[in-house]
């Protein structure tokens, strides 16, 4: 891989990484994951990628959804998504699920 296609994978992963913490923070006033809080964070989340990044339709939503999913195996309930000691934990898992974009599209 060369230089240019580093910086704008990198670019585009530092933009993913903003977007997933402004999607962190639509998620209010809900103690759970019930099907209107994740239908409502996936749509915010999706909307936000698109509208702040050259992102496609499939990309966004599979890294909307692949956040969804890791942010519920570990037990992190929709109302703690905006706390200080998720935030860390939540970026890791956009980068994850951005990278697992990324081999899954080389395949």
């Amino acid at each position: 891989m060369n230089k240019k296609n580093d910086k704008s994978g990198i670019k585009k992963l530092f933009f993913a990484l903003i977007i997933i913490v402004t999607c962190v923070s639509c998620v209010k006033d809900k103690n759970g994951w019930d099907k209107t809080t994740e239908t409502s964070f996936k749509i915010n989340c999706k909307k936000a990628m698109l509208a702040n990044s050259s992102m496609t339709d499939e990309q966004a939503e599979f890294i909307t959804d692949c956040l969804v999913e890791k942010i519920k195996q570990n037990n992190i309930k929709a109302v703690d998504v905006e706390k200080a000691e998720n935030q860390q934990l939540i970026l890791q898992f956009g980068k994850e699920c951005s990278e697992s974009w990324n081999k899954r599209q080389q395949k």
